[in-house]
């Protein structure tokens, strides 16, 4: 059976394809993050809607119930977040001896394993 060779000019187009390809994957990624964070997001609240459907609400009144739910959860985990966060970083000078106290004695613990 006759086989055509691939030639030179075929590994080339392959070659370009593929480039072509990743290149439109780079500058698609401005579209698609947001995109697929936003159908993500719809899928997540769907059952909310849904519900809130139920107990008689309309669709437009329900999602925006939906979305201020979902911003005012959002908005209230990174306040606490945040406060952990800056109370730890209040609190870790006071540790700093106690922090270099054990590195040291980790330190030579292994120089002493070592010997």
């Amino acid at each position: 059976m006759f086989r055509p060779r691939a030639t030179q000019s075929s590994a080339t187009r392959s070659v370009v394809v593929i480039v072509g390809i990743g290149l439109l994957l780079v500058f698609a990624k401005l579209l698609l993050i947001p995109l697929t964070f936003a159908l993500t997001l719809s899928l997540l609240l769907l059952p909310v809607v849904s519900w809130l459907e139920k107990k008689r609400l309309s669709r437009n009144a329900a999602v925006i119930v939906a979305s201020v739910l979902t911003c005012a959860i959002l908005t209230i985990g990174g306040l606490v977040l945040s406060r952990q966060v800056l109370n730890v970083a209040q609190t870790l000078p006071g540790y700093s001896v106690n922090i270099q106290k054990k590195i040291k004695s980790l330190h030579s613990s292994a120089v002493d394993s070592l010997q």
